[in-house]
């Protein structure tokens, strides 16, 4: 009879070990997928902004630096890029866009937001032939019009506002990347 005792408290005392290992073991892989998991909080309408220039199942939150909103970009849980709206003065007005950039801190896209530039004029910039032209440019390079950039003929203000909005963004996204606080 005691060694019925025995094998009863040895299994019970087994179950109880193993219930402890299990749940210890749960709650440390659900604390790494609290930290993988990043909850959104950009509106819908700039999320289609961001996915204009990233991938469809990037997520997207908010970061503050320096007084300066961006966009961090995280694909499975890693920060593969940064994204800002800038602005320049345009022939019709200011020109207001959504730069992004991939982690190494090159332009990946364009995105404009707003702008009051002339239809079938000005506004020939905002096309992807020309906002391709920026792709792969990144905090080393000029960003200027005439110089790595070739203009529009007959837009050349709004080719300029363009190029003053994506320096901008690039100057300070690439230094919001640098500091490595998002």
């Amino acid at each position: 009879m005691k060694t019925e005792n025995y094998d009863l408290s040895l299994g019970v005392f087994i179950l109880a070990i193993t219930l402890v290992v299990a749940v210890l073991v749960l709650a440390y892989a659900h604390s790494i997928a609290d930290q993988l998991i990043v909850e959104e909080d950009v509106s819908p309408e700039m999320r289609e902004n961001l996915v204009g220039i990233y991938d469809d199942e990037a997520t997207f939150s908010e970061f503050e630096y320096e007084d300066n909103l961006f966009f961090v970009v995280r694909e499975a849980g890693d920060v593969t890029g940064m994204a800002h709206v800038a602005a320049g003065s345009g022939y019709g007005g200011e020109i207001e866009v959504l730069v992004g950039m991939d982690d190494a801190g090159d332009i990946v896209g364009i995105n404009v937001l707003e702008h009051s530039e002339t239809p079938d004029l000005g506004d020939r910039v905002f096309e992807d032939d020309f906002k391709d032209r920026f792709l792969g440019l990144g905090y080393n390079d000029p960003i200027e019009i005439g110089d790595d950039i070739q203009g529009v003929t007959g837009a050349t203000v709004s080719a300029e506002a363009l190029a003053e909005a994506a320096r901008e963004a690039v100057d300070v996204t690439f230094d919001a990347l640098r500091s490595g606080e998002y």
